[in-house]
């Protein structure tokens, strides 16, 4: 999302979005400006975010009521041609099979993440237990229906100028009206950088809470006087940077990075349903029916096509850059997952052993 918004903001002042050098110093002012957005507290974050939800929702129910407009003013239907659709004399449309299909479930898995990361900022949250519970699922319903909308407006309006545009608001260039174009474009600028402000409120969250559990160092949970938790904003902050710039800024390797690094942290969540259902958690948990479909058979289940999709996944193609049309593996991309998914982690797990050690040697004195 920090790479497309400031795509976005250097196509609006007519400057060169694909420069390395132009998105890079982009990504430095926008990580200063969310980090002093934060700095001013949670009203400031949370006018943001509705903010920038309300420009989500006019810009893309603009797209739908604006489509649905001209489909039923001209009659036109191009959603016939998209199998024989041609790039370069090449199908844009290719011949589906097992692996196609399983990139295709995880570019559209995409739209829905985000929702694992809710519960991580509750505690700052205004009675998040009653309306956790039904934002969640109204939440769903209401991205579900835009979406389907919007892809079906532009699937069936003008496909070949969606797939063919250069530009980073694809969805725009299906209209003809400047005016429209400008309004989408501002519409999802807004959601883009408010969706980056959630993000910044909810990730250093999830490494503030590890620390409260023990299962990274102590001091990470400490906070400023402004009730602001700077040290895990500041690790967020530095993978935030280093991890689009492995990947060379590429919005669409960094949509798929996204979605299935988030298959492979949901595994964990049907083992855990599994664990509380065989009664071997280690702390205690809530006292509830157990059910043997829906705690032991449905996770089981979900394991399995978890790692089906997995091993299908094309990792040859995520983990490869095309440079003076020469591709090689990425290298750094590479080196930058293996230091955050492995190094950083085993340094702070390290770390944290060590912080219990003098606690126990602390409470044996």
């Amino acid at each position: 999302m920090a790479v497309a918004v400031i795509k976005s903001t250097i196509s609006i002042f007519g400057g060169d979005p694909n420069s390395f050098q132009n998105v890079s110093i982009g990504f430095v002012v926008l990580m200063l400006l969310i980090w002093v957005i934060n700095l001013f507290g949670q009203s400031t974050v949370k006018y943001i975010m509705n903010l920038s939800t309300i420009g989500k929702l006019l810009a893309l129910g603009l797209v739908i009521l604006a489509g649905a407009f001209l489909l039923l003013s001209t009659g036109e239907n191009h959603f016939g041609e998209i199998d024989t659709l041609q790039v370069a004399g090449k199908n844009v449309v290719p011949a589906v099979t097992t692996s196609s299909f399983v990139m295709a479930i995880v570019s559209a898995f995409y739209a829905f993440t985000g929702f694992e990361a809710i519960a991580s900022g509750s505690e700052d949250m205004k009675e998040p237990s009653k309306n956790l519970p039904r934002a969640i699922p109204l939440a769903i319903l209401i991205i579900a229906l835009v979406y389907i909308g919007v892809v079906a407006v532009a699937m069936v309006l003008n496909p070949r100028e969606l797939l063919e545009t250069k530009q980073v608001v694809a969805v725009a260039a299906i209209f003809s009206s400047p005016i429209l174009r400008a309004i989408i474009l501002v519409g999802a600028l807004v959601s883009m950088f408010g969706i980056n402000i959630a993000s910044s409120f909810h990730a250093p969250r999830i490494l503030e809470a590890m620390a409260r559990e023990n299962q990274f160092p102590k001091w990470l949970a400490k906070r400023t006087k402004r009730n602001f938790p700077a040290r895990t904003f500041l690790i967020t902050l530095i993978l935030a940077v280093l991890v689009p710039m492995a990947f060379h800024y590429s919005t669409d390797n960094l949509i798929i990075l996204s979605a299935t690094v988030r298959f492979l942290g949901f595994i964990v969540v049907p083992l855990g349903v599994i664990k509380f259902y065989l009664g071997r958690n280690v702390e205690p948990v809530l006292t509830t029916n157990r059910n043997k479909i829906t705690d032991l058979i449905f996770p089981i289940f979900s394991i399995l096509i978890t790692l089906f999709l997995l091993y299908k996944y094309d990792w040859a193609a995520e983990f490869s850059v095309t440079i003076n049309g020469v591709t090689s593996l990425n290298w750094f991309a590479i080196g930058a997952l293996i230091f955050g998914a492995v190094i950083l982690p085993a340094i702070l797990f390290v770390l944290t052993k060590n912080e219990r050690k003098k606690a126990e040697t602390m409470l044996e004195k």
